[in-house]
C-alpha cells in the first residue's frame, strides 16, 4: 500500500507554502499514534481527496472563494489531529491546534474562526453550509463505499472502541446509524448523493440488522 504521508505533505505545501514542514511532521505522527486503526494518515488521505473532488465537480462550491477552499483543505487537513476514543472533546482539541499552528504560517483570525468552525462541525456532521457539506460528506465518504471497504472501516473503528463493550458498543453504534438513517439524506452534497447515497443507505441499514441481530 502507498505511503500516504507524501501526498499529505504536497497537499500541505501547496496550502502552507515551504519552511513548515515541522507542522506536517507532528501532523503525521499524531495520524500514526498506536491507538488509531481507521483514524490514521490513509483515512486523511482519502478525506483530503474527496474534498478536492468535490471541490471541482459539486455544485455547492460554485462561490466559493479562493480562500474558503484553502480553509476547507487545512479544516480536512487538521479535523482529526487530536484523536481520542475516550474524549469526548476531540473535534474541540482538533480546532484549537488548528488554529494555533494555523496562526503561526500567518493566517488571519478570520480565517482561523473560519477554520475552527469546519472543523467542530465534524462533531455532529449536520452541514448548514456549502463549505460545511464539502467537508463533511468527504469525511463520510466511506459511508457509501463498497461492502467490503465498509465492513473494514466498522472493523477498524471497532477496534479503536475496544475498551467499550459489546453491549455498550451495539448500544452506541446503533443511536449512530440511526440518527444518520432518519435524516433524509445521509450525504449534504449533491455529488456525494448521486455517487453514493443509495450505498450509503445500504450499508447502515445493513450494519444495523447485523447488530440487533446479535
Amino acid at each position: 500500500m502507498v505511503d500516504p504521508s507524501v501526498e499529505i505533505r504536497q497537499m500541505w505545501n501547496r496550502l502552507a507554502g515551504r519552511g513548515h514542514e515541522a507542522i506536517v511532521d507532528d501532523l503525521l505522527l499524531r495520524h500514526a499514534e498506536l491507538h488509531r486503526h481507521y483514524h490514521t494518515a490513509h483515512h486523511l488521505r482519502w478525506v483530503l481527496r474527496h474534498v478536492r473532488e468535490l471541490m471541482r465537480t459539486d455544485p455547492a462550491a460554485t462561490h466559493l472563494r479562493a480562500d474558503d477552499r484553502e480553509d476547507i483543505v487545512a479544516a480536512a487537513m487538521f479535523h482529526d489531529v487530536i484523536y481520542c476514543p475516550k474524549s469526548r472533546t476531540n473535534e474541540a482539541d482538533s480546532a484549537r491546534l488548528a488554529t494555533s499552528r494555523l496562526a503561526n504560517i500567518g493566517w488571519s483570525a478570520e480565517r482561523l474562526t473560519h477554520v475552527a468552525m469546519l472543523i467542530e462541525a465534524t462533531a455532529n456532521h449536520e452541514a448548514t453550509a456549502p463549505d460545511e457539506a464539502i467537508l463533511l460528506d468527504a469525511d463520510l465518504a466511506i459511508l457509501g463505499a463498497s461492502p467490503s471497504s465498509y465492513l473494514l472501516y466498522v472493523a477498524e473503528v471497532r477496534e479503536e472502541y475496544n475498551h467499550v463493550s459489546d453491549p455498550q458498543w451495539r448500544l452506541g453504534r446503533t443511536a449512530v446509524l440511526t440518527s444518520f438513517l432518519e435524516r433524509p439524506h445521509v450525504f449534504a452534497t449533491e455529488t456525494m448523493r448521486a455517487d453514493r447515497e443509495r450505498q450509503a443507505q445500504t450499508n447502515l441499514s445493513s450494519e444495523l440488522h447485523r447488530l440487533g441481530a446479535r
